[in-house]
Parts: C-alpha cells; sequence; structure tokens
C-alpha cells in the first residue's frame, strides 16, 4: 500500500468514527479514544514524509483504477494529477482547442492524437464528449483563475454526487492537575458536512470560421471555458444560496458581521472584521470586495484640514492578501480564513461539443456546452467577517 493510500485510508477511518458519534449524539467511548489518537499520530506521520519527501514520490506506487476521495486539494495542488493513472497515459498531452478545433472543421494537422481520441468520445445523444484529461485540466484552469481558490480555499474530489465530511465542533478542554490527582474528563462534540453535487452548466456558440482562421485557437476556448467557471465559483461562495447551488459566506451560519458600515473613512471597520474572526482563534489572511470599495479604500485620505497626503493602511490589513472582484456587490466586503471554505468537486467537468445541436448546422456554428458538478460551504464561520452596509 502507498503512502497516499495509507493515508485515505486512515483518513476515512477516522471519519468514519467521528461521524458515528456525530449521529449518535455522544462522545467517544476509551476505546474509541485510543484509536482516534493512533490514526491521529500516525496520519500526522504520514503528512510529515509528504512534506520531506515532495508530492510525485508520495504518490509513488498507487494502482491504476478508482480516483480516490477525501484528500482535501491545496491551491497549488493539481486536480487533474489526483486523477492520473485512472486514464490511458497517452491521453495526458492532448491539447482542447486542436480538439475542438478538428471536431468543427475537420482540420487535424499536428492534431493526431486529438483526432484518434474522438474515436471513444461519442455522445449518445450526438456530439463529442471531451476526454477526461482535457476537461480536468479545465478544471486546473478554472482554480487557477478563482480568487476563492488564490485566496486559499481547499478543493476535495467527490467520486459521488454526496460527500460527508465530519468536523470538530467543541475541542476538549485541558488542565493542570497535581500528582495522582483525578483527571477531568471533557468531551469533544462533532458535527457533519454534507456535500451534495449540484450542477452548473454553460452553452457557447462559436463560428466555425473563427476555429478555422484564430491562431490562437489552442488556449481561447480551454481560457474562455475556465475563466466563466471560475467567476461563477467565486459569485456562489461569496454569495451562494446553498439552494440548488453551494452554500456561501455571506449567507453561511455563524459568520461574524461587521453591519451597518455607511461611507468608508478609514480601515476600522475591517480592523473589526479581523480582529472578530481573531476572537476564535482564525487568522484572516484575505479581504474580498468590489471594484467601488476598492477605488474608496485606495482614495483615502488623512483627514486633516487640507492634508490629501493618502492614508496609510494599518499592518493588519495590508499583511492580507486583498481581491478586486466584481462578483460582490458594492455594499459588501469578506474578510477570512479561507483555507476553511471548501468546494467539493464531481470527478470531472463534463464538456461537449456539436456541429448539429439546435441551430448550428444551419448557420455553420459549433455549441460547446460544458456541465460542472459540485458544491461548496464554509467549514468553520466564525473564520469569515462580513462587512455590509458600505454606501
Amino acid at each position: 500500500m502507498s503512502a497516499y493510500e495509507a493515508l485515505v485510508t486512515k483518513q476515512g477511518e477516522m471519519s468514519g468514527i467521528i461521524a458515528k458519534l456525530a449521529d449518535e449524539g455522544r462522545g467517544p467511548t476509551d476505546e474509541e479514544k485510543g484509536r482516534l489518537a493512533a490514526l491521529k499520530s500516525d496520519i500526522e506521520k504520514i503528512n510529515a514524509d509528504f512534506a520531506q519527501r515532495g508530492r510525485k514520490a508520495f504518490l509513488s506506487g498507487i494502482k491504476t483504477g478508482e480516483p480516490r476521495e477525501e484528500l482535501v486539494l491545496k491551491s497549488n495542488q493539481s486536480f487533474a494529477d489526483h486523477f492520473k493513472g485512472t486514464y490511458p497515459s497517452e491521453l495526458e498531452g492532448l491539447n482542447l482547442g486542436l480538439f475542438v478545433r478538428g471536431i468543427a472543421t475537420g482540420e487535424w494537422s499536428g492534431a493526431d492524437m486529438e483526432r484518434k481520441a474522438t474515436l471513444s468520445s461519442i455522445a449518445s445523444a450526438g456530439g463529442f464528449l471531451i476526454p477526461e484529461p482535457l476537461a480536468n485540466r479545465v478544471i486546473d484552469l478554472a482554480r487557477n483563475k478563482s480568487y476563492v481558490v488564490q485566496a486559499g480555499a481547499g478543493t476535495i474530489p467527490m467520486t459521488s454526487s454526496t460527500l460527508s465530511i465530519a468536523r470538530v465542533m467543541t475541542d476538549p478542554t485541558p488542565g493542570w492537575f497535581a500528582e495522582n490527582a483525578t483527571i477531568t474528563e471533557t468531551d469533544m462534540t462533532f458535527g457533519r458536512l454534507q456535500f451534495s453535487a449540484n450542477k452548473m452548466a454553460c452553452l457557447v456558440r462559436v463560428a466555425n470560421e473563427l476555429m478555422e482562421d484564430a491562431a490562437n485557437v489552442q488556449t481561447i476556448v480551454e481560457n474562455t471555458i475556465a475563466s466563466a467557471i471560475a467567476l461563477e465559483l467565486d459569485r456562489v461562495a461569496l454569495l451562494g444560496t446553498g439552494v440548488g447551488q453551494p452554500l456561501g459566506i455571506v449567507n453561511g451560519s455563524d459568520i461574524n458581521t461587521v453591519p451597518a458600515v455607511g461611507t468608508i473613512a478609514n480601515y476600522d471597520e475591517f480592523l473589526d472584521a479581523i480582529f472578530a474572526c481573531r476572537g476564535y482563534n482564525y487568522s484572516p489572511n484575505a479581504a474580498m470586495y468590489s471594484p467601488t470599495t476598492g477605488k474608496k479604500l485606495a482614495k483615502l485620505v488623512t483627514g486633516l484640514a487640507s492634508d490629501e497626503t493618502k492614508l496609510v493602511p494599518p499592518a493588519d490589513f495590508t499583511n492580507m492578501q486583498r481581491f478586486v472582484t466584481k462578483q460582490l456587490g458594492d455594499t459588501v466586503a469578506v474578510v477570512g480564513q479561507w483555507d476553511q471554505y471548501l468546494i467539493g468537486l464531481r470527478s470531472q467537468i463534463r464538456l461537449e461539443i456539436s456541429r448539429e445541436a439546435d441551430t448550428a448546422f444551419l448557420k455553420d456554428q459549433s455549441l460547446i456546452r460544458a456541465v460542472w458538478r459540485g458544491d461548496g460551504m464554509p467549514i468553520n464561520g466564525r473564520a469569515f467577517a462580513v462587512l455590509s452596509g458600505i454606501s
């Protein structure tokens, strides 16, 4: 068994014990405490080995077959790499632009492998399915463009339509005791996060002449679809309702709030948000706000009479990453420790292309449909603060 497989197995066993305790509404027995402690120790040793040897060595020896779940990918880790070994290696070098151009125009020069891939990519309803390695690469492109992921949000692959992960709701309370004194027992309480695969889709219509003539067709298709997915991921991670779509920070439970900010005159409200999170032992690493709010912050001056010197922001503000995004309205800003937001992704994005669907054949066009399934939600709401009422 590889180190990776051992990690997933032990994480799965620990999650199973914690989920059982959450379902039964009780603390662990002595036997369960011992097993949880042993699993925690083993997982820490494997993670330490991972950090020392690197991802390539850590993943070595994995058998091909079904992709693994329950491993949270950081922003700098590849979603496509997670599924390597589950499809033929020769498919890893395919180019999505060449694949789409070949289907749309019949021009396959320099795209022999892409042409061969079409033989196994015919969709049941007509058109072509994009091979899995290409689809997973689009996911990585979208993740790279997403501000939420850049800020630190984790990604967990979902190999089924639902995924449950356990979380600790309250920690045990340590204390100091005299020699031979009875140690007071304290219990951890557990909860569960349930991810369900909601569907997001987009439909792109492209003139076949553009496919024939554009020199950058190799990248324009990938980047256009990835950018659209990234923008929507950011929007729902910030503002999602949780009904038929991921739950966003603004609508999450237990989120810290800084209400009725009003006119921005200084950085005080941002400091209130930062320290609200710190009050629960979280360390905000990034803030997100609209271009309008960003402009107001950039124009702040000292406030002294006739003094137009720009106001120097405090270190607690500048030490965070700042992301300016149109996906937030002008009245809201969000501060938080972003590794406490988790995005669940189904094993691949489904991309299809057709020259016959709808009116594409009559107009000499190609229709490209992208379907993404997944979910997202804050792991711990107290890691975030929402500033509202910005005027």
